[in-house]
């Protein structure tokens, strides 16, 4: 059927079910007229004219009960849903509900919408806006039921031809509402939900491969199975400890971890800053350990190593005037001031040469541990010399003139150079004394010395300053060694000082005070180029060479 035909087919039948309706509002109306219609004629038997007339009306019933037993059977497949009001009469607008409805003619899979409602219920249109729905009034919407289950024409019944445009609409373009349905077979069923469940599965296991990434950098970043702390004083296996200066509490806590001596270098810390007291402190040196000890039995371990022990720590190249206040704060009220100054006045005590004319060069660098019951000032300074005594002896030097020359080089050579460069600044220092007729005229030319001479610590010094020879220091107005050692040397600046590397240079600069870069030169014009490179780092650090 064209769609031309349909249109007429529902116009007409539209047409027919408003004239239907209103021949039926008419007989509700005035029920006397039509009884009058219906009658028998007036010589008819008024008994024989009832038992007619309720006949036609049992004969009328059954085809009624009939029709509503068709309508429900092929409604059986789908039950109509229930009416949301039911108090609605008379002529009041009623609203339409969407029903879709499997009809038993229709083709597979298609689905038809249709109208139904109980004989007084609302109906209701979903997705229809209200403006455009007709007011219906209870005997227009009955017939429109009734065209709605026609087995012979269903497929143009309902609320497809309700909302089907007129011809005139249709010819303006005005195509009405429009009601989509889509035709699906039972393959394209299953596959859709086999894809639903690969989708759902897919997603599941990505889900729980996330799941499982973020689990393990938890663990890695938090080590949840690593054991936090050991329990008691120790399995029994000595272990050496050896703190160094410098060294922070996590280095040691760390140090500590490393050799077995506890389990978590964050306990220790943890340990460490809740346990420890204003006066306790982790000291440098050496201790003898246990493996597998509690933070807080490793900490006491530290802590009660130094508890009844003078300790001092003095760093390389410290002079005796930064010595001093080192040993008075380390022996607390053991030592006094003026006690250790009276120790320092006589080098002689402690079998020093008489060629050097101070403790300078003597006080050994180092850390010191000494029972407080012993603590002395004499002591403490015997003590340290007998350290750079033993250190002369492993570099071979014995008499006094090479102990002199030995220290006061190595003094020179630890403030002008770093340790790799030890051996090669100690023999440029030898050529320069070695060749008073050269291009230095024998002079050390160290700036260290000045400034000890000075009493300051500098890396510039004036013209001036360096022209003073009255300065027994000056090494640059004045040829050969200074008056004695400028600083307390270590082993290696020792040993630098008594074998000296051969070479064929004259000068040595310092170009970068932070690395360290050393350059050596055999004249002194190829030294001056270093020179300016030193100016210029330090006009780009200007905080580092004042």
């Amino acid at each position: 059927m064209t769609d031309k035909n349909k249109a007429e087919t529902r116009m007409e039948r539209r047409k027919r079910q408003q004239e239907e309706a209103e021949q039926k509002l008419r007989q509700s109306e005035n029920p006397a007229t039509d009884e009058a219609d219906t009658s028998a004629p007036e010589n008819a038997d008024p008994v024989e004219g009832s038992e007619a007339k309720a006949a036609e009306a049992a004969e009328a019933e059954a085809e009624d009960t009939n029709a509503e037993a068709d309508s429900t059977d092929k409604n059986a497949e789908e039950p109509v849903a229930e009416p949301a009001h039911s108090d609605y009469e008379g002529e009041e607008p009623l609203l339409v509900q969407r029903y879709e409805e499997h009809i038993d003619d229709a083709e597979e899979g298609e689905m038809i919408v249709a109208a139904s409602a109980p004989v007084s219920g609302d109906l209701i249109v979903d997705d229809v806006p209200e403006d455009i729905v007709e007011a219906l009034t209870e005997a227009e919407l009955e017939s429109t039921l009734v065209s709605a289950h026609d087995d012979d024409e269903h497929e143009e019944g309902g609320l497809s031809a309700l909302f089907a445009p007129t011809e005139e609409e249709h010819e303006a373009g005005l195509d009405g509402i429009l009601i989509e349905q889509e035709t699906v077979s039972e393959r394209t069923v299953v596959n859709r939900e086999r894809k639903r469940k690969a989708v759902l599965g897919t997603a599941i296991t990505l889900f729980m491969v996330a799941i499982l990434i973020i689990g393990a950098v938890i663990v890695q970043s938090y080590d949840l199975f690593k054991k936090r702390d050991y329990a008691g004083n120790g399995n029994g296996t000595t272990v050496t400890i050896v703190i160094k200066q410098g060294q922070t509490t996590a280095e040691i806590a760390k140090e500590l971890e490393a050799q077995g001596v506890i389990a978590d270098s964050a306990t220790f810390v943890e340990t460490y800053t809740k346990e420890r007291e204003s006066n306790q402190y982790l000291v440098p040196g050496s201790y003898d350990m246990q493996k597998e000890m509690s933070s807080s039995s490793a900490l006491q371990t530290l802590f009660n190593a130094n508890k009844n022990v003078f300790y001092l720590a003095v760093p390389q190249g410290k002079r005796v005037s930064e010595t001093i206040p080192l040993i008075l704060e380390a022996a607390g009220d053991k030592i006094s001031e003026a006690d250790l100054k009276a120790a320092l006045a006589n080098p002689a005590d402690y079998g020093i040469p008489s060629k050097f004319p101070s403790m300078e060069g003597w006080l050994h660098p180092g850390e010191y541990r000494i029972p407080l019951d012993k603590v002395n000032a004499k002591m403490v300074v015997q003590t340290m010399v007998d350290r750079t005594k033993a250190d002369l002896k492993e570099a071979g030097v014995t008499t006094p003139d090479k102990m002199f020359e030995v220290l006061t080089i190595a003094s020179i050579i630890e403030m002008e150079a770093q340790p790799k460069d030890y051996a090669q600044v100690s023999g440029i220092i030898e050529n320069r004394i070695n060749n008073p007729q050269g291009e230095t005229n024998g002079l050390i030319q160290s700036d260290a010395t000045v400034t000890y001479g000075l009493g300051v610590r500098s890396y510039h010094l004036t013209e001036a300053q360096k022209a003073d020879k009255s300065n027994k220091y000056n090494t640059y107005a004045n040829p050969g060694l200074p008056k004695g050692p400028i600083d307390s040397p270590d082993l290696k600046a020792v040993k630098a000082a008594a074998a000296p590397a051969k070479n064929a240079y004259y000068y040595w600069v310092t170009v970068d005070l932070d690395s360290g870069e050393t350059k050596f030169s055999k004249t002194y014009a190829e030294h001056q180029r270093y020179v300016e490179e030193y100016n210029q780092w330090c006009s780009n650090h200007k905080n580092r060479c004042s």
